[in-house]
Formats: structure tokens, C-alpha cells, sequence
């Protein structure tokens, strides 16, 4: 529309914010003194994860529990009818010597770099996702034969937490540029650094394992798979060697698309797919959406396009083909970052972040035209889908 220029185990994390601090400190000592007595520890990471089998991690966003709880505790109307509010960007990429690394090692500092205003909604967010498309790593060579290859040191990290990461998809076909025990490093610098990842691993289960998230009383699933190397060099996760999931075949993906979905409240489904440098998503990924969305999915983000791609609704549920780079290189390119407003019901409400990449850095689109450009562009990529001045995404009547 035309507008004018208007992992398996169970893990705490201290609160990220309370939005009425008197309850919270009453709700805090009371989960302290519950989880005391059950477990006699308290805290991040109180419970490892074992490989192989699925993980749930309290969001940091406040107490777990729902209208009737919060009804009987006296807490605002609004804890009443709770929301858990996600936060997803595209294809993340750090490599030494060249991209975007180079350019923050010059200025020194994240948000000259990614705007405030970013960060602030990655940092508030109950949980943030990004797909991690690289190796972080000492160790390894660039596979044999491909043509770019992505490693970052393992103090990049540091980078991921500043921009409030909480969960990254593995499945992609960079994060074993560098062999196996590079890939091994960056599933252990993950977990060292308290970051949930899915769609990849150690093995085959921990490839195809769910990440389970708990905000405000609403569990919210994650799963991951790659369709995207027409030469492929990323291998399949085995029982005994680490990798990621494929959905060559999408027989796997789906069934562990239809067990997840069995155990939470709103599931999400990343995968790499599609033509890259195409804004036009092909008769594949709409084939395969619809696949993933009937197998259980409540939403299909897609990535690996490196540039936006529109998007759809399938019988009330939506399909965002390619969320692009959120912060890969100089190319000039909109970028942007999905907002999800999910209640116990379901999607409350959908919503896009007007961003831009250009020149190693991406900025928040902050002029009203401006935003308005991105969104027309977006709108008409998409067959079904409207998008206002706000950004709020809504299936076209």
C-alpha cells in the first residue's frame, strides 16, 4: 500500500527486566526459595545439557507463570494476559581480515556499528535469534575447493552477547568452513558463553534437538534445518561426527518439526533455503513452507538469500521467506529485524524493524519516508500481506 511520509535440562538466567519492580522482588525470592528446595542451586546453568535430547531455558524476561497466577498474586492486568515477545534477524557473519570485523576492530565500539536503536530492541527483547553463519574458532582449514570460507577468533563472542543473543541456528552452510574441530569449538564456545544453538551440533541428536524457551508462562520451540549448498560441503550430522541437519529429503525435518510442536505453546521453524541475491522466492521454498507448516510449525523464517524475500500467509499462519543479512558486509541492502508478540493462543501480533546495511554497518531507518520505501518494497514482494506505518504485519483481506 502507498504511503505518504508520515539443550536437555533446565537453566535460569537472572531477570532481564521487570516492568513493576515491587512484585518482581516478591516473585524473585519466592522462585529462589522453590527452586532452592527442589534443587538446592540456583542460577544460570543449574542444570547441564545432555546431547541428544531437548532443552528448555527460562527466558530472562520474569517470572514463569499465567493470568491465574498472576491474577492470585495480585499482579498488573497486563501479567494477566502474558506475551512473550522474540526477536529474529538474518544471516550474522564474522570473519578475520575482511567483512564487517575489520571495520569494528577500526572503530572499536558495537553500536557504531549496529545502531542503538537495534540493539536496544535485541537487547529488550525475551529472547533474540540470529543465524550464526560462521565458525568461531583457533583451529582448522578452509575446506578444500570452496570459494568463501568464514572463521572468527573465539573472543568474538564477546560481540554476540552484546547484542543480546540468546539462541543461533547452525544450520547454514558456513559454520563448518573449517572442518570438524573448528565446528566443535563453536558448539563449545556457544555453550561457555550461555547461548542455546539449533539445527547443528556434536551429533545427529543434537542437530535435530529442539531449543525450548520459556517467557512469562508461554513456552516457545525452535527447530533448524539447511536446503541450501547446490555443492554441497557442509555434511550431515552422524551419530558419532558433528555437523548439521540437512532437508534434502524433508522427511526428518518434519517428523522433528511434528514432535516439537507437541511440546510447546508456539514453535518456530528456521531454515536455509532459496536462490541467493533474489528477492523472489521460488516454487521450492513454497513448497516446502507449506510442508513445515503442516507438519506443525506456527511460523517458517527462512535465510541464506542474503537479501529480503517477501512473505505469506497459509491459512492464517506466515511464511518469511529470507530475513536477509543483518550485519555481513558493505553491500548496500535492507535489512531488518521480526518482531513476534506470541500469547497462549498463539501470534498476538507480527512486526517489522526498518533497518539498512551499508558500508560494514547496519543503521535503524529512523525517517518515516524512509520507512515507508522499505515497507512498499516488502509489501510487494509478498502476496498476501500488508504492512502499515508501523511496521505491523497483517494477512491482506
Amino acid at each position: 500500500m502507498a504511503r505518504g511520509t508520515h539443550q536437555a535440562g533446565y537453566r535460569t538466567a537472572e531477570p532481564r527486566r521487570w516492568r513493576t519492580w515491587p512484585f518482581a522482588l516478591l516473585a524473585s525470592v519466592l522462585c529462589v526459595a522453590v527452586v532452592w528446595c527442589a534443587f538446592g542451586k540456583f542460577g544460570a546453568g543449574a542444570a547441564e545439557e545432555a546431547p541428544g535430547e531437548s532443552q528448555t531455558v527460562q527466558s530472562e524476561s520474569g517470572v514463569d507463570g499465567g493470568a491465574d497466577s498472576a491474577q492470585a498474586e495480585g499482579q498488573p492486568a497486563e501479567q494477566a494476559d502474558p506475551r512473550a515477545e522474540i526477536v529474529i534477524a538474518g544471516d550474522l557473519c564474522f570473519a578475520e581480515d575482511g567483512f564487517v570485523l575489520d571495520h569494528f576492530d577500526e572503530v572499536g565500539e558495537l553500536d557504531r556499528c549496529i545502531s542503538p536503536e537495534i540493539l536496544e530492541v535485541t537487547n529488550g527483547a525475551d529472547l533474540f535469534f540470529l543465524n550464526h553463519e560462521y565458525a568461531i574458532s583457533d583451529a582448522g582449514k578452509p575446506l578444500d575447493g570452496k570459494y568463501y570460507t568464514f572463521r572468527a577468533d573465539p573472543e568474538r563472542m564477546d560481540l554476540l552477547k552484546q547484542m543480546g543473543t540468546d539462541l543461533v541456528s547452525l544450520a547454514n552452510n558456513h559454520v563448518y568452513d573449517y572442518g570438524e574441530k573448528a565446528m566443535l569449538d563453536t558448539v563449545d564456545l556457544l555453550q561457555q558463553a550461555d547461548i542455546s544453538y539449533v539445527g547443528g551440533g556434536r551429533n545427529i541428536e543434537e542437530a535435530k534437538r529442539p531449543a525450548f524457551f520459556d517467557a512469562n508462562g508461554i513456552k516457545v520451540g525452535f527447530v533448524a534445518a539447511s536446503n541450501a549448498e547446490k555443492m554441497r560441503y557442509t555434511p550431515q550430522a552422524e551419530d558419532d561426527a558433528p555437523g548439521i541437519l540437512l532437508a534434502y529429503d524433508t522427511a526428518e525435518f518434519n517428523q522433528v518439526i511434528e514432535e516439537a510442536s507437541k511440546e510447546c505453546d508456539f514453535l518456530i521453524a528456521y531454515i536455509h533455503w532459496g536462490d541467493e541475491d533474489t528477492n523472489d522466492f521460488n516454487d521450492l521454498q513454497q513448497k516446502l513452507g507449506r510442508e513445515f507448516l503442516d507438519s506443525g510449525a506456527d511460523i517458517v523464517v527462512g535465510g541464506h538469500p542474503h537479501v529480503l524475500q517477501g512473505m505469506e500467509y497459509v491459512d492464517g499462519k506466515p511464511i518469511v521467506y529470507s530475513m536477509g543479512d543483518f550485519w555481513f558486509n558493505d553491500e548496500t541492502k535492507y535489512t531488518g529485524l521480526l518482531k513476534l508478540s506470541i500469547g497462549r493462543d498463539g501470534l498476538r501480533e507480527m512486526s517489522f524493524v526498518p533497518c539498512m546495511q551499508e558500508g560494514y554497518e547496519t543503521h535503524y531507518l529512523d525517517k518515516p519516508e524512509d520507512q515507508a520505501e522499505l515497507f512498499d518494497f516488502l509489501e510487494g514482494l509478498s502476496p498476501n500481506v500488508e504492512i502499515d506505518d508501523a511496521g505491523r504485519i497483517s494477512e491482506k483481506a
